[in-house]
């Protein structure tokens, strides 16, 4: 404590003693990586700060599956903040780690291109925000009960660009 405010290195315990986070206050608010744990010791939550605000990639974990026992944990969520607002891409991920979702923001809000990945990592939906409202949304990439490739069939860059696009019916271009 400095001056009666917490300052320096903080750390938390849970009553079983196993430690519950750890981080940095300079002035009293929370600065550089915060790291949070569950009561098994592992890590599930990394959190860049600076001046008391989230800033930089903010990061999630879980265990993958039903199960706590295998101990695997695999990543939920990759956001980026600058000044605790979400801003830039944010990834979103399965539970057995696959990516899921990927979503644009800006100033807090969703804004421009957000994807959802099949578990084969084909985009399988294409939407476009403006200020949080949805203004576009198509489903792309699919296949049907017999495997077989339907309608538009789309190959984006990392920019979301449309790379390649392709219409197909019953498998057949």
């Amino acid at each position: 404590m400095a001056k009666g405010k917490p300052d320096g290195v903080w750390l938390s315990y849970y009553p079983s003693g196993i430690l519950k986070s750890e981080g940095k206050r300079t002035n009293h608010l929370l600065d550089s990586i915060w790291l949070f744990f569950n009561e098994s010791g592992d890590s599930v939550e990394r959190i860049s700060y600076i001046l008391g605000k989230r800033n930089g990639y903010s990061f999630r974990y879980s265990y993958q599956g039903e199960k706590n026992f295998d101990k695997l944990l695999v990543i939920r969520s990759k956001e980026l903040y600058v000044n605790d607002m979400k801003e830039g891409r944010s990834y979103y991920y399965r539970k057995d780690g696959s990516l899921e979702e990927m979503v644009t923001y800006k100033d807090g809000l969703r804004n421009g291109i957000s994807m959802e990945y099949g578990r084969d990592m084909l985009v399988s939906a294409y939407r476009v925000y403006v200020n949080d409202v949805l203004v576009e949304s198509e489903r792309v990439n699919r296949k049907d009960k017999k495997g077989w490739k339907q309608g538009v069939w789309r190959e984006y860059d990392t920019d979301g660009r449309i790379k390649k696009e392709a219409y197909y019916r019953n498998d057949t271009l």
